[in-house]
């Protein structure tokens, strides 16, 4: 059987990655608010191009396994 992702583990280091950006976009002197990556930067293309994109499809729907949950 095919190892899954970590999906938990994926999206923090994505997470991670955004915060990063955010850093090195800081200190090139793009203004962004204090906080975390991934708000920071949608906050920041916000009040530059004031649009907000809707997504086009819906996401797919989210599986939880209950031993995982209550583990």
């Amino acid at each position: 059987m095919p190892r899954r992702p970590d999906a938990v583990g994926r999206a923090g280091a994505v997470l991670g990655l955004l915060d990063r950006l955010a850093d090195l976009l800081r200190r090139r002197g793009v203004a962004l608010e204090p906080g975390p990556g991934l708000a920071a930067i949608l906050r920041q293309q916000f009040e530059r191009f004031r649009v907000v994109f809707r997504l086009t499809r819906p996401s797919p729907p989210l599986h939880v396994a209950p031993a995982t949950v209550f583990a």
